[in-house]
């Protein structure tokens, strides 16, 4: 050994602490944390925010998992639409009517479809039953989109008319 030397092993132990020191430095040099904004645009956040978030995240993530697990029903479930625990309820309490209703006007419905002219009915189904736009119904008669409209047209003016001969006027199925 030259004088001056280090011996091998202390020369790699000083180099790996040296590139460790560089790595860590690098690492949280240029290490971004983002977390879902308005919009869905991302927004930085200094890491302790995006730590404290994803802990959060993933602790109400495990406990609904928990309670999927045990049978439980999590309410937030209910507000997946955007509509409230309430609104439900209250639907559930017009429910009743609004079936009743709604069966006698389809009824209606399908006894005055039964009236129109043949070519009328068809553009009625395939346009409400098959739920094929205009353009499709006209291929698929061997029509133009114009005749398709005009049938449909004159189909609803007729169905209007019957059921405002009926007395029903504000009708919603």
């Amino acid at each position: 050994m030259m004088q001056g030397e280090e011996p091998l092993n202390v020369v790699v132990k000083n180099l790996g602490k040296a590139f460790w020191r560089c790595s860590t430095m690098s690492k949280t040099a240029t290490k971004a944390f983002y977390l879902r904004g308005v919009d869905g645009k991302r927004v930085e956040v200094p890491e302790k925010i995006y730590r404290a978030w994803h802990r959060e995240d993933r602790r109400e993530r495990y406990l609904e998992e928990r309670d999927q697990a045990h049978g439980k029903v999590s309410l937030s479930q209910y507000d997946t639409y955007g509509i409230p625990l309430e609104g439900y309820i209250y639907r559930e309490r017009d429910l009743v009517e609004n079936i009743v209703l709604r069966n006698f006007y389809l009824n209606l419905l399908s006894k005055y479809v039964g009236i129109l002219p043949a070519e009328q009915k068809q553009v009625i189904k395939l346009l409400f039953d098959d739920g094929l736009s205009i353009t499709k119904a006209a291929e698929h008669m061997g029509w133009s989109r114009k005749k398709v409209r005009s049938r449909r047209d004159k189909a609803l003016k007729t169905l209007k008319h019957l059921f405002e001969q009926d007395g029903i006027t504000d009708y919603q199925i």
